[in-house]
């Protein structure tokens, strides 16, 4: 399903953590707002930055379409929204 005039904008942040103790662990901010619906972020950290990158873009991808199905109209606990958590 193609809906690209829904598409307000999309957001992409990388970045690494820059831990003290020396590990270095990349992460991952997308951010997708559709017209009329809430934004879809979601945050993922990891070792390997290419599989950050895309279990976060995954992850929001399943977010959006579950927006676009109308899962959670007007619920705060819904399954969109623990997907989140995941």
């Amino acid at each position: 399903m193609h809906r690209k005039n829904d598409v307000a904008y999309i957001a992409v942040k990388l970045g690494d953590t820059g831990s003290r103790r020396g590990q270095q662990d990349s992460y991952c901010v997308v951010r997708v707002q559709l017209r009329g619906l809430p934004a879809a972020t979601v945050v993922e950290v990891g070792g390997d930055a290419y599989a950050t990158i895309d279990r976060g873009v995954d992850r929001v991808g399943r977010l959006v379409e579950a927006q676009l199905n109308g899962a959670g109209a007007g619920k705060r606990n819904s399954t969109w929204m623990r997907e989140l958590a995941a």
